[in-house]
């Protein structure tokens, strides 16, 4: 991987806070990572394991129009089949599946012309026999991955599962999730995970890429899962930056309130996951300073850590918040490109919970949330130039999470809110309409 240093910017939204009241600011944290480097040799070797739900429910055909009508087993094969034909033989490539137990088809192999083949072959026999048990499958495929890191830790260890349903079986705590998919990633196996049709729990999954350091995608149709797929095993093998978290620190005797918004936090610190050359990705961190503990300026340190050939490594980047006198503070100028993307996510997030409120049923939860809410967030966005047209959507959206709606709305929505607080592209063949809101019209 390359070795350049990632690129750190951190602005607050503002730069005053008042002494003697409490006062939130926004802090947005822009990571760069350096340009793909011009290489006479290989990138480095890919270790990765794929981990296909075999449950029941993979037989289900979705249709779509486009190509033949394969079922979900069918397609996800068909995508496995893509990934060890585009492989290089320095590569190498395990296979489990998962139902009520988990099955290893294929042992970490190297993808020379005789591992191809065995992959082709060990993917095809995969079929469809029971439950989900998603977290035995996933063990079982990290367990592969681990094995061959130890003797070979050079490279990019990954993990990709393909799942179409609610795990019913073994571990299902999202919470228990996130801090497995955690785990694995603090040893260097990064996880990403694909949701296939309209069935799967993005309770589940969701957590599993955000705290593995991978990517989350929804698709529905065989197109969907294929294009999604090859766009992701593109984005593993021009990684630059790997495991990469944020973590902010304040030098104050007092304890200062740091939380990340839309993003969860482990041991302080908000994980960004991988990135290719040349790519940004953001943080956006929410701080409140107590009343009277503003003396002297604040000062911060935002670090960034990731893992390189040789190791973990790490920049810093210091900012400081000031006291000032009332006045000062209510006349200052607000960063208007800073307080736009701090909406954004904060949007994002408002809207992902009235989601899963309005998934359980909780329509009268969903409302109290949303008057809560929309106080708040219309306070701070009313200021932006584009604020009008983000509380315009945002009452769209709370409005409609107030009664039912389809699951496949729901899933598109999410996945858009998802999109926006990861900044991540979409790769589905098929994509969906640019803008989220249709799918509350509809």
């Amino acid at each position: 991987m390359n070795e350049q240093s990632v690129q750190v910017k951190a602005r607050f939204d503002r730069t005053l806070v008042r002494q003697h009241h409490t006062s939130v600011r926004y802090l947005v944290v822009e990571t760069t990572a350096p340009p793909p480097e011009r290489r006479t040799e290989k990138m480095p070797p890919l270790n990765l394991g794929v981990v296909i739900d075999a449950s029941g429910s993979m037989d289900a055909h979705d249709g779509g129009g486009l190509g033949p009508d394969m079922s979900r087993l069918e397609s996800a094969q068909q995508a496995s089949k893509g990934i060890a034909q585009s492989l290089d033989p320095s590569d190498t490539l395990s296979l489990v599946s998962f139902a009520d137990d988990a099955m290893t088809h294929l042992p970490a192999t190297r993808l020379d012309d005789e591992g191809k083949h065995a992959a082709i072959k060990a993917i095809d026999a995969v079929r469809t026999r029971g439950c989900t048990n998603l977290h035995d499958g996933w063990m079982a495929g990290a367990e592969q991955v681990a094995l061959h890191k130890e003797e070979h830790p050079e490279g990019i260890h990954r993990l990709l599962i393909l799942t179409d349903g609610q795990a019913n079986d073994g571990l299902v705590d999202p919470q228990e999730l996130s801090g497995v998919a955690a785990n694995l990633r603090m040893r260097g196996i990064s996880t990403s995970a694909v949701g296939i049709g309209q069935d799967y729990s993005t309770l589940q999954i969701e957590p599993i890429a955000d705290q593995g350091g991978g990517m989350l995608h929804h698709t529905q149709y065989p197109s969907d899962i294929i294009e999604v797929v090859m766009a992701e095993l593109k984005d593993m093998r021009a990684t630059v930056v790997d495991n990469l978290e944020i973590a902010v620190s304040c030098n104050s005797q007092q304890p200062i309130d740091i939380e990340a918004v839309g993003m969860a936090m482990r041991d302080g610190r908000v994980a960004l996951g991988s990135l290719v050359g040349n790519a940004t990705r953001r943080a956006v961190f929410r701080v409140k300073v107590p009343a009277g503990c503003v003396e002297e300026p604040l000062r911060f340190s935002v670090q960034a850590t990731w893992r390189s050939d040789q190791g973990r490594a790490q920049t810093a980047c210091p900012i400081e918040l000031t006291p000032a006198h009332d006045e000062a503070v209510y006349t200052e100028v607000w960063d208007q490109v800073v307080c736009t993307e701090a909406a954004r996510i904060w949007q994002s997030e408002i809207v992902r919970q009235a989601l899963e409120l309005n998934r359980a049923g909780d329509y009268r939860g969903a409302r109290r949330f949303a008057r809560a809410q929309k106080r708040y967030f219309t306070h701070y966005a009313r200021r932006l130039d584009e604020g009008e047209e983000m509380l315009n959507k945002l009452d769209l959206a709370l409005r409609r999470m107030q009664r039912p709606m389809e699951e496949y709305a729901r899933k598109e929505i999410g996945i858009a809110m998802h999109k926006v607080r990861t900044n991540s592209a979409e790769y589905r063949a098929r994509q969906a309409p640019p803008s989220w809101e249709k799918f509350l019209r509809d």
